[in-house]
């Protein structure tokens, strides 16, 4: 249909007000389970202590004779175990005139930047929990705190499979002997991987082998979150973000928790130039009560 002459047409009316939604689509990663689902100790210094005890069970019989004398041998004695604590920082800046332009949010833009650096805090503490290696910091170099991996790497079980192995039921299995040859009754009850390595595990429980339970347990919204293992012990099976492409955590959620020697804070910074300028800073560390029974398994088959 042929278009009449000399109509006003809105591609040419350049008074045109935009249409601009009062809202600003946030998709950032931002799940930080360890963070959210671990529980919080004190701690009152940068080296932060606690001690863990763990007798082995007897690897013989063990008799007497009769009417023999006591014997004595050196009792078992708790470990000390230490982590460091870990400044985060998260700064953020925003220029007077940033702060006087009309935007289409009405948090004014420096709370704008507050909400989102307590974000990112929260994003930087999850990875320091998870992927941190600890470090004693001098001046002019920073502290570091192990992560889970590390302490895992260190006082658990921790393997690097062979080039080109599958995630398969034989693994997941190996990795829960593993943690019930040390501990019968502190099997890991959390299971960490990537979004690959989830959809491993959803593949490996299907309705002709069914291992899943959540009928009773609310918490879990997918079918495959979490698993019954062999020895009865239910463990949950999240994706995470943070988790190195090739591996698999395994660890105990009621033996971790997160010390913060500072919670984190919002602090003004003095005013230079023509801006506003502030950060968050906050100061953790991990204190892992025994990893002994923690699994961590890397080389998967990506």
């Amino acid at each position: 249909m042929a278009q009449l002459a000399g109509v006003r047409q809105s591609y040419q009316d350049p008074a045109r007000r935009e249409d601009l939604l009062d809202l600003i689509a946030d998709v950032s990663p931002d799940e930080n389970p360890l963070s959210t689902v671990l529980g919080n100790c004190s701690v009152s210094n940068t080296l932060h202590e606690w001690a863990e005890y763990y007798e082995s069970r007897p690897s013989s019989n063990s008799k007497s004779v009769e009417g023999d004398d006591n014997t004595f041998a050196d009792l078992a004695q708790p470990t000390r175990k230490n982590n460091i604590t870990q400044i985060i920082k998260e700064v953020f800046a925003v220029s007077e005139t940033a702060l006087d332009v009309d935007g289409i949010i009405p948090m004014d833009a420096y709370n704008q930047e507050k909400a989102r650096g307590m974000k990112r805090w929260k994003r930087k503490l999850e990875y320091a929990v998870l992927r941190g290696t600890k470090a004693s910091g001098s001046s002019g170099a920073a502290r570091e705190m192990d992560g889970l991996i590390s302490t895992t790497m260190q006082d658990g079980r921790y393997t690097v499979r062979s080039s080109g192995t599958s995630l398969g039921a034989n693994e997941i299995a190996e990795m829960e002997i593993e943690s019930f040859n040390i501990t019968d009754s502190a099997l890991f009850d959390m299971l960490l991987t990537t979004g690959a390595r989830k959809r491993d595990f959803a593949n490996l429980f299907t309705s002709a082998a069914p291992r899943i339970t959540t009928a009773d347990d609310r918490r879990f919204t997918n079918g495959v979150d979490a698993i019954e293992g062999n020895y009865g012990q239910l463990y949950e099976v999240r994706a995470h973000k943070d988790m190195p492409s090739t591996a698999v955590l395994a660890f105990r959620k009621d033996l971790v928790k997160i010390g913060y020697l500072g919670t984190p804070k919002h602090v003004m910074n003095g005013v230079s130039g023509d801006s506003m300028k502030g950060h968050i800073r906050g100061e953790a560390t991990v204190q892992a009560n025994s990893a002994r029974p923690f699994v961590y398994r890397i080389g998967y088959l990506g």
